[in-house]
């Protein structure tokens, strides 16, 4: 027979304390402010010594759970392990007698919870939730302290793999930074390897961008260019259509992130009619380079495939010289930090920071004379972008079993025997 599933208020798990502090802080002790605890994660990302706060403090211990009540969509909450000060806008809770604190950790960290929070919070633009309001919303009590700890562990050991493979990602993505740097500066001998400069100071030579192989070139952006489409300030009322459906994909600064097109964020599609009437330099291709050039700047992807897409708001698609350049280099080149520190110099506005075409194409980019090299700088990053892929796959998957293990476990679907 299985066990009762029993519901009780949020209260009857945690109370909320109201210990103060105003003067003689300890420096010792951290003080934690919203900004110190992650959003949607259990965890915080960093803290002050107590004593550089000067407004008055709520005071927290291990173990208790500290509940950002202001603005409470941006779901934040952390069980702590130690003594210290937080922020007036934190709820400080604490595990009553009977219910483990790492299983109300948890359970705080619950989207109904969350859901429960934003929709009882008062105020426009500085939502508070309400522990009053709160403290009545209901959820999963198991009788047992030990069955609450089981599942506490069991969700603790899921957020232990999410962090190591977040760790992971991190370092990937570090390293990615440090190889491309490597990669435009250096670029790749004959037999696959880095140049070196301190020992092969001799395969160098200057250049207005710095030190570069003596293989390579240096020229302004748009005399490698084959052709540019430039649709921007165009819309099917210009040109006397409207959207009017169809299945070609409109490709704005809305759908190009740094490195990939995104399709789920609020793309247009046309006809064949509209594509045709619009793309009057010809139809898109697979490896063409993407570059949004306001709102926001300078984000860089490619073409993915050889389907037809519709050049839209806010970005210029380039085409180079194929005996020149790679598609796939000038990609990898526009998206360094080199050339991205260009585009914010040459740059303007305030509210909108966007470049004049004129400006960009006058930028300057160092490029190997053989385009082989050029192709294996790339696969040599494309081989570290799969590390990230992977890492990042198992990254959401690990994310995905937690969510599911918290809406079984935490709402009493599964239970937990005592053998676990």
């Amino acid at each position: 027979m299985s066990a009762k599933i029993h519901q009780v208020p949020l209260g009857e798990l945690v109370e909320l304390r109201n210990e103060k502090i105003v003067a003689n802080k300890d420096r010792n002790l951290p003080y934690i402010g919203l900004e110190h605890i992650d959003q949607g994660q259990p965890r915080l990302l960093g803290h002050l010594p107590g004593d550089l706060s000067i407004s008055a403090n709520n005071i927290f211990c291990e173990n208790d759970i500290l509940f950002g009540k202001l603005r409470p969509n941006l779901r934040k909450s952390v069980r702590v392990t130690n003594t210290g000060y937080c922020s007036t806008d934190i709820l400080v809770l604490r595990a009553l007698p009977g219910v483990a604190p790492s299983y109300a950790g948890h359970i705080l960290q619950l989207e109904a919870v969350f859901n429960s929070a934003s929709a009882s919070a008062e105020g426009t633009k500085m939502p508070r939730t309400s522990w009053s309001e709160l403290s009545h919303f209901r959820v999963f009590k198991p009788d047992s302290e030990s069955e609450q700890t089981r599942i506490a562990r069991i969700l603790d050991t899921a957020d232990a793999l999410i962090a190591k493979s977040e760790a992971i990602l991190s370092k990937l993505r570090q390293v990615r930074s440090g190889l491309l740097h490597d990669l435009l500066t250096r670029g790749l001998d004959a037999h696959g390897q880095l140049r070196d400069p301190a020992a092969h100071p001799e395969q160098f030579k200057d250049s207005p961008l710095g030190r570069i192989p003596r293989e390579w070139e240096v020229e302004p952006l748009a005399s490698l260019l084959q052709i540019v489409f430039d649709y921007r300030g165009r819309t099917p009322l210009k040109i006397g259509m409207d959207w009017g459906g169809g299945e070609i994909a409109a490709l704005s600064a809305m759908n190009v992130e740094m490195g990939q097109v995104n399709f789920s964020k609020g793309t247009n599609f046309g006809s064949q009619a509209l594509h045709d009437r619009w793309m009057t330099n010809g139809r898109t291709e697979k490896g063409d380079v993407l570059i949004t050039l306001e709102a926001p700047l300078g984000n860089v992807a490619q073409v993915p495939d050889d389907s037809l897409y519709i050049l839209s708001q806010r970005v210029v698609l380039l085409r180079p010289d194929p005996e020149r350049v790679a598609k796939d280099y000038l990609a990898i080149v526009l998206a360094g930090n080199a050339f991205q520190k260009e585009l914010i110099r040459n740059s303007s506005g305030s509210t909108a920071v966007g470049i004049q075409r004129s400006k960009l194409e006058v930028i300057p980019i160092a490029f190997p004379l053989d385009v082989e090299e050029q192709i294996q700088i790339a696969a040599h990053l494309a081989t570290h972008d799969r590390q990230i892929a992977s890492e990042q796959a198992t990254l959401s998957k690990l994310r995905q079993l937690k969510s599911g293990l918290m809406t079984d476990l935490l709402e009493g679907r599964v239970r937990v025997p005592e053998f676990i």
